[in-house]
């Protein structure tokens, strides 16, 4: 049986009165009264996020998100609302980004930053090298 994925915000988990789901989320990410009262919850974005790179611009990725995952949902949760194709992108990875993963035996950034239109740079929450996968290539 496949996992449901549920996409949310950072904001999202900013609710002031947050159904079962969403306290669960604030528990898990630690989000404090401070977050949930300014309506964002970035530090659950410090360290080394998960990138989302949606055209070609020069940089890691213009979304930032991470991923939590329970018996029966997959959470991907980013720093902005994902629309279409941005959710195409997630998907793609999440059924075997088939095309293009980058070598990332060097933690190849410069490839990245330059070849990559469309794709994933996924670290997970640990470690710090990347896995970059390029859905379209420049």
């Amino acid at each position: 049986m496949s996992k449901e994925i549920k996409y949310l915000t950072d904001y999202d988990l900013c609710r002031k009165n947050p159904s079962k789901e969403i306290k669960e989320l604030q528990e898990v990410f630690c989000i404090n009264d401070d977050e949930i009262e300014n309506g964002r919850a970035l530090t659950i974005f410090e360290g080394d996020p998960d990138y989302i790179k949606t055209n070609q611009e020069n940089n890691r990725g213009n979304i930032i998100f991470v991923t939590y995952e329970t018996d029966n949902k997959l959470y991907i949760i980013s720093n902005m609302e994902l629309d279409i194709m941005d959710k195409e992108i997630v998907e793609w990875w999440l059924n075997g980004a088939k095309g293009d993963k980058i070598d990332d035996s060097n933690n190849n950034w410069n490839y990245w930053y330059n070849k990559a239109k469309k794709g994933i740079a996924y670290r997970g929450g640990s470690g710090y090298v990347y896995s970059l996968y390029a859905k379209e290539i420049i």
